[in-house]
């Protein structure tokens, strides 16, 4: 083997060895949870589009501008892992407020080309200024007495205004998932003022709850007092009801008494032929102390009563 030939060997074993690491690096990533844009070094631009998770023949020069492609996190709070301090806000009539809220936001991966070319890789940066602005101005909407009582209201205000600043200043390149207004807090002097303010309330409350209570008894009371001379007057009126029902009954019977003795001694007028009144009362009476007789002798009493025959 001459010289020629080793020397042409060694040429093409460079090349393979070059060709291969160049191949390699001509590679580039994305991971699972990231999109990805590519970058060209050579010409200082960015392909259209972006990439999801996978391995990609990207070229030389050229690698993956990476954005998190899972919600993100901004904690402004007191907590030592928060991004930001907690918001020192005021409300609308001048009270100074602090304010720890924590919100979840995600990427729109067709803005990430628009967002790279305005932003480049300080796109974290301009999403947590913004963000504390947004919700700042949003703060004196609302009077001190509201953070005390409306925690929803606001919170979807805060929220439609960090939504309103990423269409307004990040190119509608993200949207809000999640918000949570976790504390709030005033001054200390304030707070001592809020504290009198609101022991001053319980206690009118709790007065006018009692007044309430006490009312409520003696209506309670009347009511019952109404019912119970209802139900005297309907027990009255019934047994008014039936003393005169019974006294009805005794007088039909006596009635009907007095009308069957009646038809009887007319009977016995007819069969025996008495005409005469003195022989019918004759008559009558001895019937009557005949049948006093058999009943034991014993008169009970004698009805004053006149039938005419």
């Amino acid at each position: 083997m001459n010289g020629k030939t080793v020397c042409g060997i060694i040429c093409l074993v460079i090349l393979l060895i070059v060709g291969a690491v160049l191949f390699g690096v001509s590679f580039g990533v994305v991971q699972t949870s990231e999109y990805g844009i590519v970058y060209d070094h050579n010409w200082q631009t960015i392909h259209p589009g972006y990439k999801t998770s996978g391995r990609y023949l990207v070229g030389l020069g050229k690698s993956f501008v990476t954005y998190p492609r899972t919600v993100n996190l901004v904690q402004l709070s007191t907590d030592p892992d928060a991004q930001g301090n907690e918001l020192d806000c005021w409300s609308s009539d001048g009270v100074t407020i602090y304010i720890e809220i924590s919100f979840y936001y995600a990427l729109v991966p067709d803005k990430l080309v628009d967002l790279f070319f305005e932003y480049g890789d300080n796109w974290y940066a301009v999403v947590l200024r913004h963000s504390q602005a947004a919700l700042r101005n949003a703060a004196t909407s609302f009077s001190t007495s509201s953070y005390l009582q409306q925690r929803t209201t606001i919170s979807q205000a805060f929220t439609d205004a960090l939504n309103a600043m990423f269409q307004q200043k990040f190119l509608g390149g993200a949207t809000v998932y999640d918000f949570q207004l976790r504390k709030i807090s005033f001054d200390a002097a304030f707070d001592t003022v809020l504290t009198a303010k609101i022991a001053q309330l319980q206690a009118k409350n709790t007065t006018e709850i009692l007044r309430t209570s006490t009312l409520i008894d003696k209506g309670t009371e009347k009511i019952k007092a109404i019912a119970n001379n209802q139900i005297a007057l309907i027990n009255a009126q019934a047994t008014a009801q039936g003393q005169v029902n019974v006294s009805i009954a005794k007088a039909n019977l006596f009635n009907q008494t007095v009308t069957q003795y009646a038809v009887s001694y007319y009977d016995l007028f007819t069969t025996l032929s008495v005409t005469n009144t003195t022989e019918k009362l004759h008559l009558i009476y001895s019937t009557e102390i005949s049948q006093m007789a058999n009943a034991g002798n014993t008169v009970v009493g004698t009805q004053n009563v006149l039938v005419t025959i």
